[in-house]
């Protein structure tokens, strides 16, 4: 009789310890697929940053022509009367164009 329920026990004790396997390998895949999808989000996150900082280099390049720009007073100018030279105008014109440059 005693032999009898130690073995009920130890079955008992394996079956224990199998639903306790299922429930351990059930939260490793758990895990597992959360990994993965984190580091997905960190992939995205971290290309979204790249195109960020490019996007944000362009402009500051754009803000550092800009700034060039307003110390060179007449850049604009020069260009604005170098497109205006290639138009045939009279020469009137031209010498009043030519008295207004800055």
């Amino acid at each position: 009789m005693q032999l009898q329920e130690e073995v009920a026990e130890l079955q008992a004790q394996v079956q224990r310890t199998e639903v306790a396997r299922g429930r351990l390998e059930k939260r490793n895949s758990d895990l597992l697929l959360l990994v993965d999808t984190h580091k997905k989000q960190i992939d995205q996150k971290e290309a979204d940053c790249d195109r960020l900082s490019s996007r944000l280099q362009a402009r500051e390049g754009l803000g550092k022509r800009c700034e060039d720009d307003k110390s060179q007073p007449n850049a604009g100018c020069k260009f604005w009367f170098s497109r205006v030279a290639c138009v045939q105008m009279p020469p009137f014109l031209q010498a009043q164009l030519l008295s207004w440059q800055c």
